[in-house]
């Protein structure tokens, strides 16, 4: 019984370590990301106050559009692809 108790102990503590290194890895993760994503909105609030008294004759404003069509085209693409791997999860369970 206590040699039982000491190896559940054992492999109990062992699994808290394994998750406690999973959480420090993803915190460490986590922030790189977010690190990325602040470095990221600035980039883009730098652009935008430079656009923002554009008229219709700048690049930018007027590739608007586009980028805009395409983001909602990409969108849709990635939604069937999800489709389109759930229904194959289905087809190789069954």
């Amino acid at each position: 019984p206590k040699l039982v108790r000491a190896l559940r102990l054992s492999a109990m503590a062992d699994r808290v370590a394994s998750c406690q290194w999973r959480r420090d890895a993803a915190k460490a993760e986590l922030k790189a990301r977010s690190r990325d994503l602040d470095e990221c909105r600035q980039r883009f609030e730098t652009e935008e106050q430079a656009h923002r008294a554009c008229t219709w004759s700048c690049s930018v404003k007027r590739a608007a559009p586009f980028y805009e069509k395409r983001r909602m085209h990409e969108a849709g693409v990635e939604a069937q692809l999800a489709e389109l791997r759930a229904l194959e999860r289905r087809l190789q369970q069954a």
